[in-house]
């Protein structure tokens, strides 16, 4: 049997903006400024799957039934994890280094991340063995 899949993907489309500043364009171009670049579009990656209808068109699962469909068969979910710290530094790249540093030290107190799904936020310390979502 066939089925037809709707997906939704991730493609990133390049565009050109005349500006004195990059806080300029980055404002300009959510106004609505700006140049579409023919040609430019990048494939970046599946986001998620809208809707699975068989070849005969009479079943179509979709949103929360899908959803389960998925998890049961695959047990792991996508989580985007962020550790957030500020850091005075002369430049971007020095506090990016500066925060590496501190992420790699074994004696670290990094240790407190926002885990999100697509339903849910969690902060989670791992030194808290206590600690739910765990």
């Amino acid at each position: 049997m066939k089925f037809r899949i709707v997906a939704r993907e991730i493609h990133v489309q390049k565009y050109e903006v005349e500006a004195d500043t990059l806080k300029e364009a980055v404002r300009l171009f959510n106004d609505g400024d700006g140049n579409c670049l023919d040609g430019a579009i990048e494939y970046s990656h599946l986001d998620s799957i809208a809707s699975v209808t068989d070849e005969t068109g009479g079943k179509t699962i979709e949103g929360d039934e899908l959803e389960e469909l998925e998890k049961e068969d695959d047990p792991m979910t996508t989580y985007r994890v962020t550790w957030e710290i500020d850091i005075d530094a002369q430049t971007p790249r020095k506090a990016a280094e500066r925060a590496q540093r501190m992420m790699r030290d074994p004696d670290s107190i990094a240790t407190v991340f926002k885990v999100e799904d697509k339903r849910d936020v969690h902060v989670i310390d791992l030194l808290d063995d206590d600690e739910e979502g765990s």
